[in-house]
């Protein structure tokens, strides 16, 4: 939400969502320490042109990612009846 490009594990809930490599920011394998610093080097390294054009496609991706929807679809799953009887 605050429109800088991310660097997150490809466990991470809201990675296939929101964060696409060279698209919305940078992946790698989690427990890869080898891609961890790969992926670190690039976000460190990239210019600033590219950030931007990476800032850019992230406002488009995150534009229809609101609280509101957050909270909407989490209401949505508690009230589910098979999440309900694990209560």
């Amino acid at each position: 939400h605050m429109g800088v490009p991310c660097l997150v594990s490809d466990l991470v809930g809201c990675q296939p969502d929101l964060v696409r490599p060279g698209e919305t920011g940078w992946v790698f394998a989690a427990g890869d320490f080898t891609a961890l610093v790969s992926a670190v080097t690039s976000a460190l390294r990239c210019p600033p042109d590219e950030l931007a054009r990476l800032r850019g496609n992230l406002a488009g991706r995150i534009a229809a990612y609101t609280y509101g929807q957050a909270t909407a679809g989490l209401l949505a799953i508690l009230s589910r009846p098979a999440f309900a009887a694990r209560l």
